[in-house]
This record gives structure tokens, sequence and C-alpha cells, in this order.
């Protein structure tokens, strides 16, 4: 229904389409959207669950800089730059306000934003699982298989290399981002499994930037 009352903005107004669906899919108002809400809001308007790992992959396409969130700015960066067919297509609407419940269109869909992000396709799995590999062990100093909020805030704090009263609030807000973004199953910590999705789902060059690693040689 929220979709339905901005439909005179589809293709006149990018800026209005973002917003409105930021709008319909930001149910708690609090100025982001999370992967649940993501998932919820294809529910209620398709009416079936689609794979969560594609919606995932949504999700990781559009929350440009691995916070764990999609910004509204996010949002309408991406009615501004990427296909906005493809947009419609992943957010369960076609031209015409008609759902989109093929799950061949919807997978068509997601790869085009992909691509249009600049997520390369052709990166095998097996060479960012190394990378995230790589993060993972750098980061993991206690070897316990699992990084804990500490952990991630005595990484940012090692990359950074001060001890600003500033800086360190900052390198924790930037831990606990990093953690909503990769800690799917919410249990508090990052395994080397949801390392590893997060280098395959998220743009890997972002997700290291977020780590605050700008060359692989850094994780070495």
């Amino acid at each position: 229904e929220a979709v339905e009352e901005c439909s005179s903005s589809w293709f006149d107004n990018n800026n209005s389409m973002a917003d409105c669906i930021f709008d319909a899919i930001d149910t708690d108002e609090d100025g982001s959207v999370s992967n649940a809400e993501l998932q919820e809001y294809l529910e209620n308007i398709i009416g079936s669950i689609y794979d969560p790992k594609s919606i995932r992959l949504l999700f990781a396409t559009l929350d440009q800089n691995a916070d764990g969130c999609i910004s509204r700015e996010e949002m309408r960066f991406a009615f501004s730059n990427y296909d906005i067919l493809a947009l419609y297509d992943a957010f369960g609407i076609s031209k015409g306000l008609k759902a989109v419940t093929s799950d061949k269109i919807y997978v068509q869909a997601i790869e085009q934003l992909r691509s249009d992000a600049n997520i390369d396709p052709r990166a095998s799995p097996e060479m960012l699982n190394i990378l995230a590999d790589l993060m993972f062990d750098k980061i993991d100093t206690d070897a316990s298989g699992e990084i804990d909020l500490n952990e991630l805030k005595d990484h940012y704090n090692r990359e950074n290399k001060n001890d600003n009263e500033n800086d360190s609030d900052t390198e924790n807000e930037s831990a606990k981002a990093i953690l909503s973004a990769l800690d799917v199953n919410s249990d508090g910590k990052i395994t080397r499994e949801e390392m590893r999705a997060g280098f395959n789902q998220f743009n890997p060059k972002s997700l290291s930037e977020a780590f605050g690693v700008d060359e692989v040689e850094d994780l070495l």
C-alpha cells in the first residue's frame, strides 16, 4: 500500500521512489533498514518467502559501507546509479505495481545490481574465502574460532594506532557496526563461516575498508 501511494514517482523521480521504498521498509523508523526489515518487507509484498541468502545478497549489495544497515542515502544512490528495472524486480515490484514472484527474475535482478555495484562476479568463492580467513585470523587473537566485540575494538585500535578518546569512540562504533553487518545469527560473535559469507556477499573491497584494511598486504 505504501508503495502504491507513490506509484506516480516511478519513472520521473528516482529519489522519491527510493524514499518511498525506504520508508515502507524502515518499519521502526530509525532512519536505517536492517536485513530483517528487508526480508519482512519482501515477505509482505510477495506473499511468499524468497531464499534468505538471495535477500542477504540484495542487502549486502545496497549496504555500500558494510555497516550492517542501508541508509536513505545508500538507497537513493542505488536508485540513481543502478539499473532501475532490476531494482523494481529486486524489491518485488515490476512496472505497473505487479508483484514479481519468479525466483529466476529475482536472482537475475540481484546479479545485475551486483554488477552495477562493481562486485566482480568472476571473483571465486575460494579466493574470497582466503581473504576472509586472513581477516578472521588477524582479528581472532585468542584463536577461539569466534570474534567478539572486544576483539573488534582491539583490532580497530591497532589499525588506527592512537589513543585519542574521540577516536576510541569512533572505533567502538566501527566495531559495533561491523558486528551488526556480519553476525547473521545475532549471537554477538562472528564465526569464520560468517566472515566468509560476508566476503562473498558484500563488496570485498568495501568490507576490507570497513575493517580498516586498504590493501591485501595488510592482512599478511
